[in-house]
């Protein structure tokens, strides 16, 4: 689970924490979000891509505070995305989930 923290707000109830070495290769390469997966998380990641994905995502940089440093809404198929921030955790989410939330720079999260 995922959670803003000040505003109490759940993003993401059914979380994936990408661990294996599989599971950071593939991660929403071979699945779709749906209730049972609404966000997958990977540490120590600071770059994304969505190459052979058919779908858009939300992503969201988070520094070692659990600060979110970065957003990028509805990044679509065969893109990038990178941070700044060394050591940054990456939550990646259904598109629209960024202006749904209200997610910003500056929010804190916390993860459960």
């Amino acid at each position: 689970m995922i959670k803003l923290i000040g505003q109490d707000t759940v993003i993401s109830r059914s979380t994936l924490y990408a661990e294996s070495f599989f599971q950071r290769l593939t991660g929403m390469l071979t699945r779709k979000f749906s209730d049972s997966l609404d966000g997958i998380v990977f540490r120590n990641c600071n770059a994304v891509h969505t190459f052979g994905m058919r779908f858009d995502i939300d992503v969201i940089f988070v520094d070692r505070t659990n600060r979110i440093t970065e957003v990028y809404p509805d990044v679509k198929p065969w893109r990038t995305r990178s941070s700044g921030t060394s050591k940054a955790v990456t939550i990646e989410l259904p598109s629209g989930s960024i202006a749904k939330f209200g997610i910003k720079c500056g929010d804190f999260v916390e993860f459960s």
